[in-house]
This record gives C-alpha cells, sequence and structure tokens, in this order.
C-alpha cells in the first residue's frame, strides 16, 4: 500500500493516534469521575478505561476501512 497522497487523507491519518488517546481518556476521566463521587474503588474507571479503549479501537478500523475502500476505488477502473 502506499502512501495516501491527498493531503486531507494525511491530515485524517495523522490525527487517529490523538483521537484514539483522547476518546480513551475521556472514558477514563468519566470513570474516575463516576468512581469519586460514588465511592466505587476503581471499578467504573476499569470500566471506563475498557470503553475508551473500544471506542478508540472502532475509529481506527473505521479509519482503516475507509482507507482501503478508497484504495480500491483507486485501483479498479
Amino acid at each position: 500500500m502506499a502512501a495516501p497522497q491527498d493531503p486531507r487523507q494525511l491530515l485524517r491519518y495523522s490525527t487517529l493516534g490523538i483521537e484514539f488517546v483522547a476518546v480513551f481518556g475521556l472514558g477514563v476521566a468519566g470513570g474516575m469521575y463516576v468512581d469519586r463521587h460514588s465511592g466505587g474503588g476503581i471499578v467504573y474507571t476499569l470500566i471506563g478505561a475498557a470503553a475508551g479503549f473500544a471506542a478508540g479501537l472502532y475509529l481506527v478500523v473505521r479509519a482503516a476501512r475507509e482507507y482501503i475502500r478508497s484504495e480500491k476505488r483507486k485501483d479498479s477502473p
């Protein structure tokens, strides 16, 4: 696979890591907030981390699928 040549695609794929960390961080922060206010130990923090990781992974997989589709469209006549 060749690197994307369109500057918009380059920007999209270069921000994936930032998006992943942001979504994961929001999940952890939300879980910590609930833990502090409910006294649940670290249960909600772990749940938030798992949910944030899953959401971040979904974003990465979706972007990869979009990239594969765009490459297939370029290759087909």
